[in-house]
């Protein structure tokens, strides 16, 4: 027979551990595509809205914005061939790539203003990886190496070239 203070430890230690042994629980989310056959998400922001890429009916890539009140939305390519979105902050501002043959460019897109090329910053590659609250956005481009660069909003800061729509600020070498 258990005496009634081991007893009650019993009792005890089962109720302490029992959330312990409770599985985890979560759901998925099935984003859709854009007509096509793939889609593939990339980034996140604190509300739970993602960026990626998805393919549409015609086999082209396309940057997407998915809401839980909206879906899925295609960004568009601004021109280009296919386009990658990698980030988004909760101000619904996305980041990523456009692709034509021998050029990657990064871009910004926002509800208002659309899709801006930021420029190829004097090299053949630049992408756009992340965004802060701020707008302020980083990436990497490459000129005779891969260089990480710091891009602002509506403008890149640092490397000259008149031909794109700002400036950047290398960061520093890879080396």
């Amino acid at each position: 027979m258990i005496s009634a203070p081991r007893f009650l430890m019993w009792v005890f230690l089962i109720v302490a551990l029992a959330p312990l042994s409770i599985a985890q629980s979560y759901s998925v989310t099935d984003l859709g595509t854009l007509g096509g056959p793939q889609t593939q998400a990339f980034g996140m922001n604190d509300n739970g809205d993602v960026v990626g890429v998805s393919s549409t009916s015609t086999g082209a890539r396309h940057a997407f914005l998915w809401t839980k009140a909206a879906g899925m939305q295609d960004l568009g390519t601004n021109g280009f061939l296919e386009s990658w979105a990698l980030g988004v902050n909760n101000s619904h501002e996305v980041v990523g790539y456009l692709v034509n043959s021998g050029a990657t460019h990064g871009f910004r897109w926002t509800q208002s203003g659309g899709m801006k090329d930021l420029g190829s910053l004097g090299s053949n590659a630049t992408i756009a990886q992340s965004v802060n609250g701020s707008g302020v956005i980083v990436g990497v481009s490459a000129n005779t190496s891969f260089c990480p660069a710091r891009l602002h909003v509506d403008e890149i800061i640092g490397n000259d070239e008149s031909r794109n729509a700002g400036r950047a600020h290398q960061l520093g070498d890879w080396n």
